[in-house]
């Protein structure tokens, strides 16, 4: 359970549409940095730090939550017998599989196609459940968790909003630069980013944490001679990151912790020690692969 939450964290990391947050955030990027982010250029600028923690982070973390159980020679079996049970993929499955290629397929082109927002390609894929009956309308009012995170979100983007608006988050960002006046931008940025991940300890949303702090963020990143392009996938990518923190993160925590497998202890412990780790990947090897990117 741990590995699959702390995994999770970095994959949606690396892809644009992998949180709600995201969609977010890409806004974001382009309102306060002037950066327009698409789902090639997020997918590119994430892969080799990405994959950098895909390999390192679950290797860290069965050390951190060692399994009591480490061969399940008899899993293979029991798996093979029940999917021959299923049968091969057909009717409503194949629905279901092709939607999934059509999503992912059309998201990439909207990078390249301008009136084809991700919400239509969303839309499209949704209405095409609905007419096959893959998905059908009682069964989405039964998806009980998923109008509790709307009303949820709801909430959270009216308290982010209001907390922007108090000006407590530009006020925090200009305190934060204050205390690095004169210091080289590569210093003052990998400051920056580790006191925008662990703010996340005061949030309980990764979008909440985006509207309250990525705008004062990037405003003094960018003041302090910190290249925009570096300033706007670094905070994109640190934002979907700090999510491994808590058991209130984001969104699917709760969903994961509330099953009990892992104590409270065990998740915080191993939430900080995966966030040192994936600090300590995304930050020099991101910077470095920006650098040959052409980011700065």
């Amino acid at each position: 359970m741990t590995c699959m939450y702390q995994t999770s964290v970095v994959a949606s990391a690396m892809f644009f549409y992998s949180s709600a947050a995201n969609l977010l955030l890409g806004d974001l990027a382009r309102e306060y940095a002037g950066i327009e982010v698409t789902w090639t250029s997020w997918f590119v600028a994430g892969l080799v730090p990405g994959l950098v923690s895909s390999i390192a982070v679950p290797l860290v973390v069965m050390r951190a939550v060692p399994p009591e159980i480490r061969r399940t020679p008899a899993a293979r079996d029991f798996a093979q017998r029940e999917l021959d049970k299923l049968g091969p993929v057909r009717g409503t499955e194949a629905v279901v599989a092709a939607v999934f290629v059509f999503l992912i397929a059309f998201w990439v082109v909207s990078s390249y196609v301008d009136w084809l927002s991700a919400g239509l390609v969303a839309f499209v894929g949704l209405s095409v459940l609905f007419v096959t009956q893959a998905l059908t309308w009682n069964a989405a009012l039964g998806e009980r968790s998923a109008w509790d995170i709307f009303v949820w979100y709801g909430g959270l983007l009216t308290m982010g909003g209001l907390l922007n608006e108090s000006g407590s988050p530009s006020a925090f960002a200009t305190w934060v630069g204050s205390a690095f006046e004169g210091v080289p931008w590569l210093a003052v940025f990998a400051a920056a980013l580790v006191i925008y991940f662990y703010a996340h300890y005061f949030f309980a949303s990764t979008t909440a944490h985006a509207i309250a702090l990525y705008g004062p963020f990037v405003a003094l990143l960018v003041a302090v001679g910190a290249p925009a392009a570096v300033v706007a996938y670094s905070l994109l990518f640190i934002n979907n990151l700090t999510a491994g923190l808590t058991h209130y993160g984001t969104t699917t925590s709760p969903i994961i912790f509330v099953e009990g497998y892992v104590s409270f202890r065990d998740w915080w412990r191993t939430g900080f020690i995966a966030s040192v780790l994936n600090l300590l990947i995304w930050i020099p090897v991101g910077v470095l692969w920006w650098k040959i990117l052409g980011l700065w």
